[in-house]
């Protein structure tokens, strides 16, 4: 294993996934419920401060759920088929923690979750797991 990369990161709950960030990284890690691949991916946080953090063409959430806003939110916006995967966050904000992140020699990519547990991320996207403490 390579030695973790510790970052400012946060993350947010969203009805069938959830994001991750890791500032270090520049890197937005987005997880689906669904068994249907790819169960995971990692883009580019394109979020730059200055840029609106919500859209109101998207204030349209159900009850109990929310636009994601800052960087998870103009991810979701821009890309309608991660949007229709994850649904609406179900909290009005994301959580600052601070992740760890490592990478196998065999490709898995692991990240510490903020309840103190790991998420493993296989290197096709074919799959992620959660391991809790």
């Amino acid at each position: 294993m390579n030695p973790p990369l510790i970052s400012p990161g946060s993350f947010l709950q969203f009805q069938n996934g959830a994001m991750l960030w890791v500032a270090q990284q520049d890197a937005i890690y987005v997880l689906f419920d669904s068994a249907n691949p790819p169960r995971w991916q990692v883009f580019n946080d394109a979020f730059v401060d200055g840029m609106a953090d919500t859209d109101p063409a998207f204030n349209t959430a159900p009850p109990y759920t929310w636009q994601p806003r800052r960087g998870f939110g103009l991810l979701w916006r821009s890309q309608s088929s991660l949007r229709d995967r994850l649904g609406w966050a179900v909290t009005e904000a994301e959580i600052a923690y601070t992740p760890k992140v490592q990478l196998a020699s065999d490709g898995m990519i692991f990240i510490s979750d903020m309840r103190g547990g790991v998420y493993s991320l296989s290197p096709d996207t074919s799959d992620w797991k959660r391991y809790s403490s």
